[in-house]
């Protein structure tokens, strides 16, 4: 193991940690207010953006 890839692993653990976090709230917030067509719109967005 490189200690030098110590904190970018770090950082990319943390926003992995919060982008799954997003996914989950998006998706059942757009289904509790019946946007399925906008939270899928979020995820083709961000597809196209990274």
């Amino acid at each position: 193991m490189e200690p030098k890839a110590l904190p970018v692993s770090i950082v990319m653990f943390v926003i992995a940690i919060a982008y799954s976090g997003i996914l989950s709230f998006v998706t059942t917030y757009a289904a509790e207010i019946n946007l399925i067509g906008a939270g899928s719109m979020f995820f083709f967005v961000y597809a196209l953006l990274f």
